[in-house]
């Protein structure tokens, strides 16, 4: 069972309001009105839910009126569709560092003698029993933000999902759930206007690593642009249909005649039918970016003599490799397929001389696995990359979780899952399958009418529905 959130009482906040008002104790002050409501009329995205707590408190030692309060929540919650894709994320996690470690630092260089603020203070974070974010409400100091910068909207821009190191992923989030006609109508202007920006500002923080250059920026997000359908078929059609209450956010997965009442109206809605109608087609458009940029895919430079005479020299037991010459070197498929749909096996053979030795050739044979974005999906590597530190599940825990998450898996059957019992391995497969070209629309008949993969989805698809994952 969900049980009451319980951070909702005035002992949470005493802490609180000592920090805010830089009392070292909480023993003076009285709670005297304390309220919970939204601080907004919608979801705050898809993954958590935004309160205002208004309170007035009594402090013994100041000897005035009561003192008027209020602070900005910010509360993960399962209630919020989408909302367990925060854990995937790490969304809460990256948030909090932001508020408490990045954006105090940037204050601090961007300053000049001059207090500059880029953010609400932190004043509490808690992850157990429950998740939630306390911050300064910035109406108190009538704060305002203004509407557009360089005639564009801001009113829209979400950073809930933003990546550490991965620039094209937040430019295509920003893109896709910011989308109106303008940025539609305005995409590859845009794109270059925050590539300049975005050189401007790491030169200036001093970043060590090389700078991507914006032909980097396109092929980056020609890479991971499929990751971007998920947002938009969910956060951006429940958005613009309206839903706000808990009840229709469970509601749309459901699988009982109110919850296909309930989808047939997100995804009919004018406005996104509009706004799919103009954006998918710039999505596609990536390609002929990219083409247009000269961006070339170079040659995987490990498949070269030199690369592997230090792998021989361990593999027979010498200090050094002077000693033996390479004279035959050949890399060859190891399998027929993709290793699983993130990365290719190959296997090495090569002939070495020993001069120390005196005998014949010698036959070795090394096997390779490579992770490589020419593998459909392998860019996905990157972002599941974890490290687990919090409890070990129960099964209970996991069968409630896969049920949470059972709309992820259509994605990998509908792509990965496909290609692979098509037998689809080269290079050229993998791009073709998304081009709208007769070729393109002639392999994914042959991908998605293939009988044996028709026949897992017809036993498939009804079993993940009596589990429970899709409903």
């Amino acid at each position: 069972m969900t049980h009451d959130i319980s951070w909702k009482n005035k002992s949470f906040f005493m802490d609180v309001i000592a920090r805010d008002l830089g009392l070292e104790s909480s023993d003076s002050i009285t709670i005297t009105s304390f309220n919970v409501e939204k601080a907004n009329e919608k979801t705050a995205g898809y993954m958590s839910f935004i309160h205002r707590v208004s309170i007035e408190v009594e402090h013994s030692g100041i000897g005035q009126p009561p003192i008027s309060l209020s602070y900005i929540v910010k509360e993960k919650t399962y209630q919020a569709f989408g909302g367990d894709l925060v854990d995937i994320l790490a969304v809460f996690p990256k948030e909090i560092e932001v508020y408490e470690k990045l954006l105090p630092a940037f204050e601090r260089l961007f300053s000049e003698g001059e207090s500059v603020r880029f953010g609400p203070k932190m004043l509490k974070t808690i992850s157990t029993p429950f998740t939630v974010l306390v911050m300064e409400d910035l109406n108190r100091s009538q704060f305002t933000m203004r509407e557009k910068s360089f005639g564009l909207p801001m009113s829209d821009v979400d950073f809930q999902t933003a990546c550490y190191g991965s620039f094209a992923v937040d430019i295509l989030y920003f893109f896709i759930t910011s989308a109106t006609e303008l940025i539609c109508d305005s995409f590859e202007e845009l794109l270059q206007f925050y590539h300049a920006n975005l050189v401007s500002a790491l030169q200036q923080l001093r970043y060590q690593r090389p700078i991507p250059s914006y032909n980097d920026l396109l092929l980056q997000m020609k890479r991971r642009g499929v990751l971007m359908l998920p947002p938009l078929s969910e956060a951006v059609a429940i958005t613009m249909a309206g839903l706000t209450e808990p009840s229709q956010l469970e509601m749309i997965t459901s699988d009982q005649p109110e919850g296909v009442e309930l989808r047939t109206l997100v995804y009919s809605t004018p406005s996104f039918v509009a706004l799919t109608d103009r954006l998918i087609p710039k999505l596609f458009e990536l390609e002929s970016a990219v083409e247009r940029n000269n961006i070339m895919t170079h040659d995987i430079s490990w498949k070269t003599k030199s690369f592997f005479m230090d792998v021989i020299a361990r593999d027979l037991g010498l200090t050094s490799s002077d000693s033996f010459t390479i004279t035959s070197f050949n890399v060859a498929k190891a399998n027929e397929k993709t290793a699983g749909y993130m990365s290719f096996i190959h296997r090495v053979s090569i002939e070495v001389e020993h001069s120390g030795m005196g005998q014949s050739p010698i036959s070795l044979s090394y096997i390779v696995k490579e992770k490589t974005y020419q593998a459909f999906g392998g860019d996905l590597v990157d972002i599941l990359a974890l490290r687990y530190q919090k409890p070990i599940p129960s099964y209970n825990d996991l069968l409630l979780q896969m049920k949470r998450r059972g709309v992820l898996m259509l994605p990998p059957l509908s792509e990965a899952v496909a290609i692979t019992m098509a037998g689809l391995t080269e290079s050229s497969q993998m791009e073709m399958i998304t081009s709208d070209q007769p070729e393109g629309v002639e392999l994914r008949t042959l991908a998605y009418g293939n009988p044996s993969y028709v026949s897992l989805v017809d036993r498939l698809i009804p079993r993940m529905f009596e589990l429970g994952l899709l409903g």
